[in-house]
């Protein structure tokens, strides 16, 4: 069977907010509200378009769980986001959403300990396309549809993008990688590491800057499992837990 891999959260949080807005009912009240029903509808013909463009697919609603391990491994793991509104009844429009999904006879649901980005990546095999708008599923090897193009991420670019990733951190995951380095330092257009050609070459590089900038290999070994989106094979089922990412020998 060949499945659309729907990053659920992405959509759905992006459909709730496109139909949502603050109510004035006078006298300073003000009431912030969000219409489910267009929320959906906005859904259903995303995915009526997607099964439209991919003839003999079928959908899967990936979700996450809400803890996950990268809060074992650095408790401020997206504790910035703590405070953020979520659109009004969220969570009961996601539960619509699975009905929805479910009378379509679609699968739905993830696994334990990871969310929707890794379960994305776990499923992920030559018979899925994965649709996302998220950044971080380009460091997974596959296919990718993405703003209405059909990409194919290769496992090099896939490497490339990983390790760049280990050394930016990520400001919205609340994780800060290596200390003033972002998404146009000089690093990256450096010889060395356009011309890396293995996963060792790139850890070379990224231990050492973490060196530099006064952490230890540990230090650069945990940004890098908080970078890292799990691939097939990375997950044990039976235990209901990753394979934690380690450096390659170099």
């Amino acid at each position: 069977m060949n499945y659309l891999l729907y990053d659920t959260g992405f959509f759905a949080y992006r459909f709730a907010a496109g139909n949502s807005e603050d109510f004035d009912f006078g006298n300073g009240w003000f009431i912030h509200g969000c219409n489910h029903d267009n929320a959906l509808n906005d859904f259903i013909c995303h995915t009526q378009e997607l099964l439209e463009a991919f003839p003999g697919y079928s959908i899967f609603l990936v979700k996450g769980d809400k803890r996950t391990f990268r809060h074992d491994l650095w408790p401020d793991y997206k504790a910035n986001r703590k405070d953020r509104r979520a659109p009004a009844g969220y969570g009961i429009f996601l539960e619509g959403l699975t009905e929805y999904a479910k009378g379509r006879g679609w699968l739905c649901g993830g696994f334990h300990n990871v969310e929707d980005d890794d379960v994305l990546g776990i499923c992920s095999s030559d018979n899925t396309v994965i649709v996302s708008g998220d950044k971080d599923l380009l460091t997974i090897p596959g296919k990718h549809y993405r703003d209405g193009e059909l990409v194919t991420v290769t496992e090099a670019q896939a490497d490339a993008q990983f390790f760049k990733q280990a050394l930016m951190g990520d400001a919205t995951d609340g994780f800060p990688g290596c200390k003033g380095i972002g998404e146009n330092n000089k690093i990256f257009r450096s010889k060395e590491w356009l011309t890396a050609e293995t996963p060792a070459e790139y850890w070379v590089q990224v231990r050492y800057q973490y060196e530099k900038a006064g952490f230890d290999e540990l230090h650069a070994i945990t940004m890098a499992r908080l970078a890292r989106i799990l691939r097939p094979g990375e997950y044990d089922l039976n235990a209901s837990t990753p394979h934690l990412w380690e450096p390659p020998v170099t």
